[in-house]
């Protein structure tokens, strides 16, 4: 997941997962979208979305104004 074995080993961080795994799925995602990580968001609305679903235009609205509605377009509720 991590790519190779050796590149693994140096990008994973024991005291981030600790946190991540402790911390509220709701503030994870409102702490993503203020860091305009889509990419992270996007990861997860697809494995957690029964739990963020509810919060999902809240969680939205922390993205700062100056990033483009483009880039987290994905992201949007569709009419």
């Amino acid at each position: 997941i991590l790519g190779v074995p050796h590149s693994s080993q140096q990008r994973y961080d024991a005291e981030y997962f600790k946190k991540f795994r402790n911390q509220n799925i709701v503030l994870s995602a409102r702490t993503y979208a203020r860091e305009s990580n889509v990419q992270a968001l996007e990861i997860l609305f697809t494995y957690h979305g029964a739990d963020l679903l509810p919060h999902r235009l809240a969680i939205l609205s922390n993205f700062p104004e100056t990033t483009s509605p483009h880039e987290y377009s994905a992201l949007l509720p569709e009419a």
